[in-house]
């Protein structure tokens, strides 16, 4: 029997095969599918064209559809009945479901309308011994379809969020996971209602696990009972250590069986976390008595303090900037010859993100890894602060946290993020990379570059893995990447290759772009401490810091699967910065497609600069002020962001060459002069497009009064919407 034509209408399918037990997905052509990644799944008529060539179809749960999945293992008895465990659930669903008989021929799979309340597990374990356990699943999974309807429920995708609420708030959230039936096996103890947040941390811990090979079983379950026993003062209890690492057991392909797995979770009671990390629970103190206000460094105002146009962030806000962050940079600009406040307020948050990278998070489990982009004129400084943040990362004892100054490949990006999973990359010349992307010739290692980076900067709170080889061996897994990139680049290489394309990739949406676009005039007065990079023992002492810090609760498995210390919101900044975010998604309605592209992140990227702020300045709470100077800053940045790609975006070859000849002209300027400018075009293409831009009104010609013994009168050109 066909599924509900609700699902075969969709373009999430994929078909599966059996491999030692373990259903695998496939995309149509045999390469390895993904139910993260749409561009491996296909139609349902062309997954069942192929599906002689597989062990069968299945459909993909994503965030972009309204489905949502149940799955009751071994509800089935030898003789087809339905066992008693299993009758609340068909009652439940026989209404809203559409169900079938899984593939073993001893499970029933039910397809609702729904979506999993915050903070649900995926499983609840009914009885270990004879694998029963109830699953849920809205998104990023992939579920088999047999097409053998389970004759009790209706053939149609109903509305169940009532029945999907009910089996959450049962089983699977921290106030439920009460037991269907009495079981052989411990189930997980729930948690005391006043210690709802160690269950959070037990949760998010349990999923980052690596799933392991026949090989690392015991091993690394050893490892996660002695962490998940020390999560307490004084130890956890044992039923509670046994439900938490039976979830992660029954999760392998192939379990450890019931009498090995019981003695190796004991014996990781005992033994398995050293006595130290059990007793050193507090949360750390950044070192008191540091009032970074007062680190000038002879530097008390901008060298150079010009009039911003409204699309440039306020000097305040920059050499002002909260603690370590305008530490830093009024330690750059100190020791440079040239004022960039931009430039060096990149690096400077560039040095903070990685600094926390895999140590904070905030309450929505945002964390702050950023991309940044600096733009300046060519032999504008932009080497200094790079030169800076080199020296810091030594003088606080880790430089390998600096990746090479480029990242060449895919390949070579995963490898340098696998050995060290939080990690700087200092890029120079970064925006011919990003014009090489936007080109309309893009070279395939580009793109998948490209592809990469923006999986890696969504991943940085859970996993993703790198491309697949016929050795799986080779594919590389990274658990909570923290990928920081400080680039830099002259304005007209970005601006000039922007086209409608570049902006809805994601990429260019995900930077944070700050500029210098004029040259400035050396100092009036040079500083002493011009050339001499050694930097304050105040900003060597915190980054040393936040290099040592270790969160709480992340135990022996930490470089594995670390787990952030929360960063709290107090009441007026969770108001203020939860308003932002309502604002921005009202704001993406009204625009059109390209803007709205554009602010989609502003709120994100601003939550990222607001935990930044906080922690800059020693708090592991996000106040109200910490909020508006994130939430300031990132509105000027997406106002500049949008109004460049306003002027600048170009959708065809000849339109972009217009858009750089347009760029070429600022305000009046004689012919000779812009000729000089544009001696990339031919006269032709000269004499065609300038007409165009009179047409549309964007420039004017005009001649002078002829001089006397001229023989032409000079021409000028001007342009009109400057």
């Amino acid at each position: 029997m066909k599924p509900p034509k609700s699902l075969r209408e969709r373009k999430q399918w994929l078909n599966w095969k059996n491999v030692n037990g373990n259903k695998i997905p496939m995309a149509k052509d045999g390469s390895p599918g993904k139910s993260n990644d749409p561009s491996t799944w296909s139609t349902y008529q062309s997954a069942v064209r192929v599906a002689n060539k597989f062990d069968g179809i299945a459909f993909v749960f994503s965030e972009d559809d309204p489905f949502c999945g149940i799955d009751l293992d071994n509800c089935l008895g030898e003789d087809g009945n339905l066992l008693e465990w299993a009758i609340p659930f068909v009652t439940k669903f026989s209404e809203v479901a559409y169900g079938e008989i899984s593939p073993s021929g001893k499970g029933i799979k039910f397809i609702t309308r729904g979506t999993k309340p915050k903070g649900s597990r995926c499983v609840h374990v009914v009885n270990a011994e004879l694998k029963q356990q109830v699953e849920v699943y809205d998104n990023k999974r992939f579920w088999t379809i047999t097409g053998d309807l389970y004759s009790a429920l209706t053939q149609e995708v109903g509305e169940g969020q009532a029945a999907v609420d009910w089996v959450c708030s049962e089983f699977l959230l921290s106030s439920g996971n009460k037991p269907v039936a009495q079981t052989t096996q411990p189930v997980l103890t729930p948690i005391s209602s006043d210690d709802l947040n160690l269950e959070k941390r037990l949760e998010a811990y349990l999923a980052g696990i690596p799933r392991e090979a026949e090989g690392g079983r015991n091993n690394t379950l050893f490892k996660l009972a002695g962490n998940i026993t020390a999560f307490r003062e004084g130890g956890l209890p044992e039923d509670v250590v046994m439900g938490w690492c039976r979830q992660w057991n029954e999760s392998l392909p192939e379990p450890l069986e019931e009498e090995e797995f019981v003695k190796t979770v004991r014996s990781g009671m005992r033994n398995g976390t050293p006595r130290e990390f059990k007793e050193e629970r507090s949360l750390p103190e950044l070192p008191p008595d540091v009032d970074f206000s007062n680190l000038r460094f002879g530097v008390q105002t901008p060298k150079q303090q010009q009039s911003p146009d409204k699309h440039e962030i306020p000097p305040e806000l920059i050499y002002d900037a909260p603690g370590m962050i305008g530490a830093i940079v009024r330690w750059m600009d100190a020791t440079c010859l040239y004022s960039l406040p931009e430039v060096f307020f990149a690096s400077a948050l560039g040095i903070m993100s990685l600094l926390t990278g895999r140590k904070i998070c905030d309450p929505l489990n945002g964390r702050t890894n950023l991309y940044l982009l600096a733009l300046s004129p060519t032999g504008a400084g932009k080497e200094h602060p790079r030169k800076c943040t080199k020296i810091l990362l030594e003088k606080a004892g880790d430089e390998s946290l600096l990746a090479p100054e480029d990242f060449g490949s895919s390949a070579g990006l995963y490898a340098r993020l696998d050995e060290h999973p939080a990690t700087l990359f200092q890029v120079d010349e970064f925006g011919k990379f990003l014009a090489g992307i936007m080109s309309d010739k893009a070279q395939p290692y580009l793109k998948a570059l490209e592809a990469d980076l923006l999986k890696v900067y969504t991943s940085a709170n859970s996993s993703v893995e790198g491309r697949a080889y016929v050795d799986t061996s080779r594919t590389v897994k990274l658990n909570q990447p923290h990928c920081v990139i400080v680039g830099s680049s002259t304005p007209s290489t970005l601006w000039d290759a922007l086209s409608s394309d570049s902006v809805h990739t994601g990429l260019l949406g995900r930077l944070h772009v700050l500029e210098e676009p004029k040259y400035v005039p050396l100092a009036d007065s040079i500083p002493e401490s011009v050339g001499e990079l050694q930097p304050p023992a105040e900003l060597v002492e915190h980054a040393r810091f936040w290099l040592n810090y270790q969160p709480e609760g992340a135990g022996n498995l930490e470089s594995t699967n670390p787990m952030p210390t929360e960063i709290l919101w107090s009441p007026e900044a969770r108001e203020r910065l939860v308003g932002h975010m309502r604002e921005i998604a009202l704001k993406r309605i009204d625009e059109d497609p390209l803007m709205a592209a554009i602010w989609s992140r502003s709120s994100e990227k601003a939550n990222k600069l607001a935990m930044l702020s906080a922690v800059s300045q020693g708090r592991f709470t996000i106040n109200l002020e910490d909020a508006d100077w994130a939430i300031k800053l990132q509105n000027i940045l997406t106002r500049k962001l949008a109004a460049k790609c306003e002027g600048n975006l170009a959708d065809s070859p000849y339109e972009r060459l217009k858009q750089k000849v347009l760029s070429k002209i600022s305000g009046r300027m004689s012919w000779t002069e812009f000729g000089r400018r544009t001696q990339f075009l031919t006269k032709k293409q000269r004499d065609d497009i300038v007409a165009e831009l009179q047409e549309a009104g964007r420039v004017q010609m005009f001649e002078a009064e002829k001089q006397p013994g001229k023989t032409r009168s000079p021409r000028y050109i001007e342009r009109l919407d400057d």
